[in-house]
């Protein structure tokens, strides 16, 4: 039991050292990594000879760079900057006259997914969206308030708008679709800024064995840029 013992210690100590560690700035653990890998091959070559000293010293920096790694994914996934995706871009409804050579209206919407594991605040600045050539009828981005997304996978939905009058007689009608908006990890500190902007097709469309027709959105991402704003 005292072997066991102080096995289990030891790796106790060692799994705190190690996290001690992967919370140290780059900066600082390239510094220490390049460091103990000058000592390990100064002591080394002079105690052991070339060819252990290179050998200990590969080890040195082995450690290092799994630690360095360590350190960058551990922030990756409890840190929330450019962790909002969108992961789908449809239409919720789209009305077509009798003889179906127009889309009276269209309602487009996108969501929006948070990708980290504590919840995101946002606030949306501004929406576009245009098909053949017409705009949005209605605005209905709410730029007033600041709503949340839940973490580990949570979705919301956001309305870009209604188009009108949309013809259909030149085939697959096409535009773009945009949206802007600020987020943090805190309320009122919205530090992070998205720029989402897609090229967009519709198609008309009837599934197997029915007469319904719904619209299908193709989407050609072309811009989605994450920026930091910084306080202020």
């Amino acid at each position: 039991m005292g072997v066991l013992d102080n096995l289990k210690r030891a790796a106790g100590i060692g799994s705190i050292a190690h996290f001690l560690w992967t919370l140290l700035p780059a900066a600082w653990q390239l510094a220490a990594i390049a460091a103990l890998a000058v000592a390990t091959e100064h002591y080394g070559y002079t105690q052991l000879g070339l060819a252990r000293s290179l050998y200990y010293s590969s080890g040195v920096v082995a450690f290092g760079m799994v630690s360095f790694f360590c350190y960058l994914r551990i922030q990756q996934l409890i840190g929330i900057y450019k962790r909002i995706s969108v992961p789908n871009i449809g239409a919720r409804s789209v009305v077509l006259d009798k003889s179906e050579t127009e889309i009276q209206n269209i309602l487009l919407a996108l969501d929006l997914r948070n990708d980290s594991q504590q919840p995101i605040f946002y606030r949306l600045r501004r929406a576009n969206a245009s098909l053949a050539g017409r705009a949005l009828a209605g605005d209905l981005i709410d730029d007033k308030n600041t709503f949340i997304i839940p973490a580990f996978g949570g979705l919301v939905s956001i309305h870009l708008g209604s188009i009108l009058g949309v013809p259909l007689r030149q085939g697959t009608p096409s535009g773009i679709a945009e949206l802007e908006l600020d987020y943090g990890g805190v309320d009122g500190e919205l530090l992070y800024h998205l720029h989402y902007k897609a090229a967009i097709h519709v198609m008309i469309v009837s599934p197997i064995g029915t007469k319904q027709k719904q619209a299908q959105i193709i989407a050609e991402l072309s811009k989605f840029e994450h920026t930091k704003k910084g306080k202020g």
